[in-house]
């Protein structure tokens, strides 16, 4: 097992593996992982019938956590999105964003894309293998499943819940 700190308190533990995939706070997916997770701000909003997530890129249908089920109209949190779980996006997809590549890191297996995307900066990491590769200057679509985005609470960064499964950004 580890521990992860957050200003001098444990905030989390659990085996490596767990606490990757299913982070409970803002430190612990910011700190677990290279490249580091995308950070972005987001609000909250609740109609009658769902809990919305706005960013300045997307948005997006959440899935709180139970003990985060009475929420705050126009909350502020923070949402996240790990680089490896951005992926170019198909030319039939639908909720794409695009994006043109300013740095591209080639490691061998797998590149480490730069994408700006309506001037905000994403990393994502494509395996080679899959897709090819890319250079400076081009523009991709790019997608990334509902659940592998994280929303955190601004102040305290406790885990409030996470994207619905069949979204696509």
């Amino acid at each position: 097992n580890i521990a992860v700190l957050h200003e001098k308190t444990i905030c989390e533990i659990g085996d490596p593996q767990s606490i990757y995939l299913n982070p409970q706070h803002l430190s612990t997916i910011d700190i677990l992982g290279f490249p580091r997770a995308n950070l972005l701000d987001g609000q909250l909003v609740k109609n009658s019938s769902e809990v919305r997530c706005k960013t300045n890129l997307f948005e997006f249908p959440v899935l709180m956590d139970a003990e985060f089920s009475a929420i705050n109209d126009s909350m502020e949190v923070t949402v996240a999105v790990r680089p490896e779980r951005i992926q170019k996006a198909s030319d039939i997809a639908k909720n794409c964003l695009s994006a043109d590549i300013y740095l591209r890191e080639d490691l061998g297996a797998e590149e480490i894309i730069y994408l700006n995307v309506q001037d905000c900066s994403l990393t994502m990491v494509n395996p080679s293998s899959l897709n090819g590769h890319y250079d400076v200057g081009d523009k991709i679509r790019i997608s990334m499943n509902g659940a592998s985005i994280f929303v955190f609470e601004k102040d305290s960064g406790a885990r409030i819940g996470r994207g619905v499964d069949n979204f696509n950004a």
